[in-house]
C-alpha cells in the first residue's frame, strides 16, 4: 500500500513536470497581491474592459506566486502608438489544491495554453487594476473561437 502511494506521488510529479513546458517559469511577479487580497480590492470588478492586441510574451508562471498564469499583449491606442498590458489568468482553487507545488498551474488550461503563441491577435476581457496600471484580470469568454477563455483571431 505504501509503495503504491509513493509510486503514485512520483508519477504525479513527473506528469506535472512534463506539462510545465506549456508555460514559461519566471521569477517575475506582476500580480504580487494575488491570493493575499480580494480581487475587488485590487481590480475594478464593477466594469469589464475589452482589449484586442497581439501577444508579446508567452503564457508564464511566476515562481513566487504559483496561483496564477500571465501573459502580455500589445494594444494599439486610438490616438496612435501602443501600450503593453499584462493579463492575469487566475483560479483561486489551484493554490489550495497543490500547496507548495512548484508546478501548481500546469494543468490549469494545458494544452490550451500551448496554442497561445507570440504574434497571435487576441481579444481579452476582464477587470483593470484600480491603480490604473496596464494590468487586467481575465474574465474568461466562452465560444468556439476561444482558447482558455481568450478570443483568438
Amino acid at each position: 500500500m505504501k509503495l503504491r502511494y509513493v509510486f503514485g506521488s512520483f508519477a504525479l510529479v513527473i506528469i506535472l513536470a512534463s506539462a510545465a513546458s506549456a508555460q514559461l517559469a519566471t521569477r517575475e511577479n506582476p500580480f504580487p497581491e494575488t491570493g493575499r487580497r480580494e480581487d475587488s480590492a485590487v481590480f475594478d470588478t464593477d466594469k469589464q474592459l475589452v482589449l484586442k492586441g497581439v501577444i508579446t510574451q508567452q503564457v508564464s508562471r511566476s515562481g513566487q506566486s504559483p496561483s496564477y498564469l500571465f501573459f502580455r499583449i500589445q494594444v494599439r491606442k486610438q490616438e496612435g502608438g501602443a501600450s503593453t498590458w499584462t493579463i492575469r489568468i487566475y483560479d483561486p482553487q489551484l493554490s489550495n489544491l497543490a500547496k507548495n507545488c512548484r508546478f501548481c498551474l500546469v494543468n490549469d488550461y494545458t494544452p490550451e495554453m500551448e496554442r497561445l503563441k507570440v504574434g497571435m491577435t487576441v481579444t481579452v476581457q476582464g477587470y483593470q487594476s484600480k491603480k490604473g496600471g496596464n494590468r487586467l484580470s481575465l474574465v474568461p469568454a466562452a465560444g468556439p473561437a476561444t482558447t482558455a477563455g481568450i478570443i483568438v483571431h
